[in-house]
């Protein structure tokens, strides 16, 4: 809840302002040792800039599971004599913990908040084999909540001696252009969170497999087939239904130029009524693109459109809904990707029909989730006190209810 205050928006702008020139003004050197360090043997400004966005060669990374090519080091497996295991001396572990002071303003009430810390998050990466790698994350503390396990993935590579990987596990569904667990801001990519009416369909995290293909080089092609009822702890089955989400994706780099396409068809249902099994089938489409300019700037895009014939599972007066998202974001490195100083902009829009088609029943206010109508452009200052440590300020307006955020802070792993 915003309560009234007597700290006006004039002044917090202000604080913001200056301490954004501080982070700008300070001195471009850095010397740190990061956390995955202990994997790669590498800066992490080789992988991340900043902290915790991906750059090309992070990318590569990840993709060749976590190894910057070749077999295992022999240096880092333990010995056992057995040519079939693989084992890691060392577990590459790190932990993530960001902390954040805020101040939102609408209207004439404010609210002040000191979010320490807003989150704190184990990972884990690693090989069992040169083919065969895993990845996880563990949320101990998500806004005072235990969120536990979200990414928990097993990925095998060069399948059949092919460019083929295939991963089973849990998993962002949709995270190119836009991954929500390396994006600067504070800030989220509103649309990936947003669910329409009864269903638990949205683009954030699911349970299920991924199978993927690049034919020819700077492409990606990728199926993945979820539950579609995200990561909720199971009841009889993690699924409550047998139909299983299917999300398609084509993507193709054409220089620093990426271009990219995706479906996803999707199915919930529920007995209503005591009588009938209602559905709501429902699809989303998308395009998407990605530029690097000049080594320093980075810009994103994407347009998708939602699409449900019976978001509210209604048995009678059942009405098609279409929903929107935009997103676009610029990521300026001031002093190329090894500097200390990022400046990040990000355009968020949701738009809705659903208030229109059922503006005279009661399933708006009690069963829609999210905000039908959201818009907001952010402006975040960034500066690296050290590799992997990350403070940061952050302007948000929100013209859709008419509220300012302003907030201030630090994400480390270690």
């Amino acid at each position: 809840m915003i309560r009234k205050g007597t700290l006006g928006i004039c002044g917090i702008a202000a604080l913001a302002i200056s301490a954004a020139a501080l982070v700008l003004s300070l001195p471009e050197r850095c010397g740190a040792i990061p956390a995955f360090t202990r994997a790669s043997g590498m800066s992490c400004a080789a992988c991340h800039a900043p902290v915790p966005l991906l750059t090309e060669l992070g990318k590569e990374f990840a993709d060749n599971g976590y190894r910057l090519g070749g077999p295992p080091s022999p240096e880092g497996i333990v010995d056992t004599g057995d040519s079939l295991l693989a084992l890691e001396r060392n577990l590459p572990l790190a932990v993530r913990i960001d902390a954040f002071a805020a101040y939102f303003h609408s209207g004439d009430a404010d609210q002040t908040d000191l979010e320490t810390p807003y989150m704190v998050k184990a990972l884990a990466v690693g090989t069992l084999s040169q083919k065969i790698s895993f990845y996880l994350s563990f949320v101990a503390s998500d806004r005072g909540n235990v969120m536990g396990v979200m990414d928990a993935a097993v990925k095998f590579s060069d399948l059949f001696g092919l460019p083929l990987e295939f991963s089973l596990g849990q998993f962002q569904i949709v995270e190119t252009p836009f991954d929500r667990m390396q994006r600067i801001t504070y800030e989220d990519y509103a649309i990936y969170t947003t669910r329409i009416g009864m269903s638990p369909t949205d683009l954030t995290y699911d349970r299920g497999v991924e199978l993927s293909l690049a034919p020819w080089k700077g492409s990606d092609l990728s199926i993945e087939a979820v539950n579609g009822n995200g990561i909720d702890p199971a009841k009889d089955y993690f699924d409550d239904d047998s139909w299983k989400n299917v999300l398609f994706r084509a993507s193709q780099e054409v220089g620093p130029v990426g271009i990219g396409a995706f479906g996803y068809l999707c199915r919930n249902s529920m007995w209503r009524g005591g009588t009938e099994w209602v559905e709501n089938r429902h699809y989303y489409w998308g395009l998407d693109a990605a530029a690097a300019i000049g080594g320093n700037l980075r810009i994103s895009a994407q347009f998708l459109q939602r699409i449900d014939e019976n978001p509210f599972l209604r048995l009678s007066d059942v009405y098609e809904t279409s929903t929107n998202g935009v997103l676009a974001e610029a990521v300026w490195a001031v002093r190329g990707e090894e500097g200390r100083s990022f400046v990040t902009l990000l355009y968020n829009f949701v738009g809705s029909n659903v208030d229109e088609k059922y503006a005279n029943g009661y399933d708006l206010w009690l069963h829609q989730p999210s905000p039908l109508e959201y818009e907001s452009a952010t402006v975040n200052f960034s500066y690296l006190l050290r590799r992997n440590l990350r403070i940061s300020t952050e302007a948000t307006y929100r013209s859709s209810d008419e509220t300012s955020a302003f907030v201030a802070g630090i994400v480390t792993a270690f």
